[in-house]
């Protein structure tokens, strides 16, 4: 099975079960931002925001907006994947 991970705090909740789909054998790649951590047998790529948030408005709102960004402007698969048929089902 080929699993991708998107988790701005790669692995978090997915720690146990990456580290298991990597040990029975599936292939899995993780996409995190700054923070994220590799685990055992999933290839990480981190993103960087480019700029910061609008200022003066809600913490709640400015944490959605980043991730929004991140998720529709800042991914582009790693040069490194293009070769491994990581396409969207």
């Amino acid at each position: 099975m080929k699993v991708l991970f998107v988790h701005t705090n790669f692995p978090a909740q997915f720690v146990h079960l990456a580290q298991m789909m990597a040990a029975r054998g599936d292939t899995a790649w993780a996409i995190g931002g700054p923070t994220a951590r590799a685990s055992q047998g999933v290839d990480l790529a981190k993103y960087k925001l480019a700029r910061g948030s609008t200022p003066g408005i809600l913490a709640v709102r400015r944490g959605l907006k980043a991730m929004r960004f991140a998720a529709s402007r800042r991914w582009r698969r790693p040069r490194r994947w293009r070769s491994a048929a990581l396409r969207p089902m």
